[in-house]
């Protein structure tokens, strides 16, 4: 499970309240709550965890970014 907020790439794999939660950087209650909400969840945390194995899977793996840059790369150089 994940806990992050929007600044930089923090929810690029975090779908908010599917497989982490998302906060806002400056809202320390939110971040508590969120935090605390993990610890007394061992099913939330299970669910969150699945999820983030799916889609670092499906959407995140090496093979698939890789393709994704040769893709870009090929197209900027017109092969």
């Amino acid at each position: 499970p994940i806990v992050t907020t929007r600044e930089g790439a923090g929810d690029t794999a975090v779908v908010d309240g599917e497989n982490g939660a998302i906060v806002d950087p400056m809202d320390q209650s939110d971040l508590e709550a969120k935090i605390e909400s993990l610890i007394g969840s061992e099913q939330l945390r299970g669910r969150y965890g699945e999820k983030s194995r799916v889609i670092a899977e499906t959407e995140l793996s090496v093979n698939l970014i890789a393709n994704e840059y040769a893709d870009v790369f090929r197209r900027l150089l017109k092969i």
